[in-house]
């Protein structure tokens, strides 16, 4: 009888035992799972999960160490994007005035380009008139 009174009582012993490691091992893990969960999703991209900070000691610094990271590169891409954005509107602008400055010096090619061929047919032609010969022919 008291053999099996002891069974019982050692069987009861092993259940609340395991009901409590349970009890315990769920109370530690949930925020490691909370911040594994964090993290992956923050690899990933998602930018928008913070972990819990449900506890003060090194579990509970690591997950608030884990949202400043989170924190700051959410704020990091978000300037780079703006950064881009403003990058892109000066670059256009620069195009234009290339654009611009390309167009005037075609410009300038162009009317030079006349200028030189107008000079030339007006030196040709008067060296090849008689007038020009009588010119010449003045002494200094």
């Amino acid at each position: 009888d008291s053999i099996h009174l002891t069974v019982i009582i050692v069987v009861v012993a092993l259940v609340l035992l395991l009901i409590i490691y349970n009890v315990i091992a769920r109370k530690l893990m949930k925020p490691l799972d909370n911040l594994i969960e964090v993290s992956t999703a923050l690899s990933k991209g998602d930018l928008s999960k913070r972990a819990e900070v449900v506890r003060s000691d090194e579990i509970g610094m690591i997950s608030e160490s884990l949202n400043r990271v989170a924190d700051k590169l959410q704020f990091l891409i978000n300037n780079l994007e703006e950064s881009v954005i403003e990058r892109t509107r000066q670059l256009q602008r620069t195009n234009e005035e290339l654009k611009e400055s390309k167009n005037q010096l075609q410009l300038r090619k162009a009317v030079g380009i006349q200028w030189s061929r107008r000079y030339s047919r007006k030196e040709r032609s008067s060296v090849d008139s008689p007038q020009s010969a009588r010119w010449n022919d003045v002494p200094d």
